[in-house]
């Protein structure tokens, strides 16, 4: 009877530590995932702000220079940024690219100069598009924190 209550322990602590092996995995595997989309939709969004601002600054035509404004990281990697965002900070995500998004809806529709409320426009989308930028900053430096670790103290 003894070695049956052993063996059962036994298979329950095993199932325990593979279950914790597992679950550590994971979850580091869905911290670099996050990670890439970070990285990858910060920079899709600091490459619209500076699209934004030549144009803001130039008596630029609204078509042309929005074709080099693509988003797929946007559309591929927003849940995995989603999961490790706050409310707060998905919200100024989501603004940043809804200005985005409307501001490439303008230019799609017309090859027309842009006139003062448009530059007005732009500083604004510009704007936005910056500050989703400095969140997903934010949150790059959380996910590069190792949870639990702290740095080394010298003790003198």
């Amino acid at each position: 009877m003894g070695e049956a209550i052993f063996g059962f322990l036994g298979v329950l602590l095993g199932g325990l530590i593979t279950w914790g092996i597992e679950r550590s995995r994971v979850r580091r595997r869905d911290r670099r995932a996050a990670l890439v989309g970070v990285r990858l939709i910060s920079s899709e969004l600091r490459t619209a702000a500076d699209l934004m601002d030549v144009e803001r600054q130039h008596d630029a035509v609204w078509r042309p220079i929005w074709r080099a404004a693509e988003t797929p990281a946007w559309s591929e990697h927003r849940a995995a940024v989603a999961s490790v965002a706050t409310r707060e900070e998905w919200a100024t995500i989501s603004v940043g690219f809804d200005n985005v998004r409307i501001v490439r809806t303008v230019a799609e529709g017309s090859e027309a100069r842009i006139d003062e409320q448009g530059r007005k426009s732009l500083r604004a989308a510009s704007g936005a598009a910056r500050d989703g930028a400095d969140v997903l900053d934010v949150i790059e430096k959380r996910l590069k924190r190792v949870p639990g670790s702290r740095p080394w103290r010298c003790r003198t």
